[in-house]
């Protein structure tokens, strides 16, 4: 069960990571510059649905091992870090912040799911940080070509975009 998770998983580590690599691209073509600066916010939103997608992975895991209360506790988790950050960070006026509050919940719900995840042998943490390490050269290495190529903002013109965006 854990090697056909860690397959599967690793497809989609690469698929994730290509994708935030390349749809900031698709925003700058189909909108106006009004729009621009969510072409920005593109790549962290799928580094919190990598987080996404490895909690629900673990929470159907533990719920298939007849464990639903971890699944409960970690949504308890992601929306106490929501609670707690959104409002510090929109208060200093900083989206970008904000943003990462989101990412941040996600990684807290998935932080969460580690122990039980581990107490039932369903998956090991050093499994998980290998596939987020897959997800992050796959967004890196595909972000440098396609900025090479001329395909997609390279990482330089991507971190540009930020001043774009407002409260």
């Amino acid at each position: 069960l854990r090697a056909t998770r860690r397959r599967t998983l690793a497809l989609v580590a690469v698929a994730t990571g290509a994708a935030a690599a390349v749809t900031d691209q698709f925003i700058l073509l189909a909108y106006d510059s009004r729009y621009h600066g969510a072409a920005f916010m593109i790549p962290p939103l799928f580094v919190g649905v990598w987080f996404s997608i490895l909690s629900a992975f673990a929470d159907a895991m533990m719920m298939g091992a007849g464990k639903p209360a971890a699944g409960a506790w970690a949504n308890g988790a992601k929306f106490l870090v929501m609670l707690v950050g959104l409002p510090l960070a929109l208060a200093q006026g900083d989206f970008f912040a904000a943003l990462l509050v989101l990412v941040a919940a996600e990684a807290a719900r998935w932080l969460v799911l580690i122990p039980p995840s581990r107490k039932e042998q369903l998956a090991k943490p050093g499994d998980d940080l290998a596939l987020t390490a897959l997800m992050a050269a796959s967004a890196l290495a595909t972000k440098a070509i396609a900025g090479a190529l001329g395909l997609a903002p390279s990482i330089a013109e991507w971190w540009a975009m930020r001043g774009l965006l407002q409260v």
